[in-house]
C-alpha cells in the first residue's frame, strides 16, 4: 500500500473519530419575537420570606401588556421563575429601573445589590429606588401609559436636572464600599394609588436606617458638598421661590476630630414672592438674607441630628478626613466616630438678583 492510501485512511478514521466528539444540542436562537425585554423590576418579600419579582411585560405584535411576576427563595430563582409564567423568555439586558420594598431595604439590600452586579448583561446605570405601599396595584392601573418607560425616561431626565434625586446601581455599591460614608436611595410612596416622590431612605451600610422628608431632602441637598447647583429652592419661612441657586460648601475639622465645621456659602436669584412682600424685600433684603441664614441653620442643624441617630453619613463627610499627609480613620472607626461629632454649621446668603434690579453690596 502506497504511503498516499495509507495518508489517506488514516486522515478519514481520525475525521470519523473527531465526528463523534461534537457535542449535539438545539440551537439557541434567540429571535426578536421569542423574548420579552424587561425594563422594570418590583421586588418585595412575600408572607413566607421569599422575594417576590413583578415586571410588566411590553408589547410584541400589539399584544396586550400584562403584570407577570413570580417568588421563590432567591432573587435569581425568582427571575429564572418568570419565564414559566409566560411564553417568551424575559430578557434582563434592558433592565433600567428596581422598585425595592421598604421591608426589604430594612433588611439589607446586598444580596439583592450584589445579583444585579454579578449579572453582565445589566448595566451599572440601573436606577435603583426603595417604595412603600402597594406597587403592583399602582402598576395594574398604569399599564395602557407604558409606566415603566415612563418612570425611566422621567428618573434619566432628573438625573441631569436635578430636581429629584436619583441613584443608580454603580455610585450605590462605591458609597456602600467605601470606610466614609454611606449609599442613600430616592423614596417613594403610594397614595391614592399614584407614585410619589417622597424624599430620601438613608442607609447604615446596606441596611435602611431612616428617611428623610421632601424639606429635609432639600436641606440635604445644600449640605452635600458635591451638590452645587439648585434650580429651584422654596423656602417655606418667608414663602419665597430662589431660582438659580449656586453653593460652595467648605468642611474643616479641628486637630482632635471630635468638631466639624460646616460653611455654605449661597448666591441666588429671587424667583417668586408674596406681591404684599415686594416692597419689603426691595427695602430690607440684608434682613431678609439673615431670616434665611437662621432659618437654613436651624434646618440643617436638625437634619444632622438625623443622620447621626440614623448612623448614616450619606452626606460623605467622612472624605473630607483624608488629606495628603494623613488619614486618620481606617476601616470602620470613621462610622463610630460619625454619631458623636459636633457640628457647627454656618450659611451665608447673597441675593445675585432681586427681580427687578442688580444689587451689590457690601456686608
Amino acid at each position: 500500500m502506497s504511503f498516499l492510501k495509507r495518508y489517506f485512511i488514516f486522515t478519514m478514521i481520525v475525521c470519523l473519530f473527531l465526528t463523534g466528539c461534537t457535542k449535539h444540542r438545539i440551537p439557541n436562537k434567540n429571535y426578536i419575537e421569542n423574548i420579552a425585554p424587561s425594563v422594570l423590576f418590583y421586588i418585595r418579600p412575600t408572607d413566607d420570606d421569599n422575594i417576590e419579582v413583578t415586571t410588566i411585560v411590553p408589547p410584541i405584535k400589539k399584544e396586550e401588556r400584562k403584570i407577570i411576576k413570580s417568588e421563590d427563595r432567591t432573587l435569581t430563582g425568582a427571575r429564572l421563575k418568570l419565564n414559566a409564567n409566560y411564553f417568551r423568555e424575559v430578557k434582563t439586558g434592558q433592565l433600567r429601573i428596581v422598585f425595592i420594598d421598604k421591608k426589604i431595604a430594612e433588611q439589607g439590600l446586598f444580596d439583592v445589590i450584589n445579583t444585579f452586579f454579578r449579572d453582565p448583561s445589566i448595566s451599572q446605570r440601573l436606577y435603583l429606588a426603595v417604595v412603600e405601599g402597594d406597587m403592583e396595584s399602582f402598576l395594574n392601573t398604569t399599564l395602557k401609559e407604558n409606566i415603566d418607560i415612563f418612570l425611566y425616561e422621567k428618573m434619566n431626565f432628573n438625573e441631569s436636572q436635578g430636581e429629584i434625586l436619583t441613584q443608580n446601581l454603580h455610585y450605590f455599591l462605591k458609597s456602600y464600599y467605601s470606610a466614609y460614608e454611606d449609599p442613600y436611595l430616592p423614596f417613594y410612596k403610594i397614595q391614592n394609588n399614584k407614585l410619589v416622590y417622597s424624599g430620601i431612605a438613608v442607609f447604615n451600610n446596606d441596611a435602611l436606617t431612616d428617611t428623610l422628608t421632601l424639606k429635609e431632602e432639600r436641606i440635604f441637598r445644600l449640605l452635600h458638598p458635591l451638590v452645587k447647583y439648585h434650580k429651584v429652592l422654596p423656602v417655606t419661612i418667608c414663602d419665597i421661590i430662589l431660582l438659580n441657586t449656586k453653593t460652595t460648601t467648605k468642611i474643616d475639622f479641628s486637630n482632635s476630630y471630635n468638631d466639624v465645621n460646616v460653611s455654605v456659602k449661597l448666591s441666588s436669584h429671587l424667583g417668586e414672592y408674596k406681591y404684599a412682600m415686594k416692597s419689603d424685600i426691595q427695602e430690607n433684603y440684608l434682613k431678609l438674607e439673615d431670616r434665611i441664614q437662621s432659618s437654613l441653620e436651624q434646618e440643617a442643624k436638625e437634619l444632622v441630628n438625623k443622620l447621626q441617630k440614623a448612623n448614616s453619613d450619606c452626606l460623605g463627610i467622612g472624605r473630607y478626613t483624608n488629606t495628603l499627609t494623613q488619614k486618620p480613620f481606617t476601616g470602620d472607626t470613621w462610622k463610630d466616630k460619625w454619631s458623636s461629632l459636633e457640628f457647627n454649621i454656618q450659611f451665608e446668603m447673597t441675593f445675585d438678583d432681586l427681580g427687578v434690579s442688580k444689587c451689590t453690596k457690601n456686608k
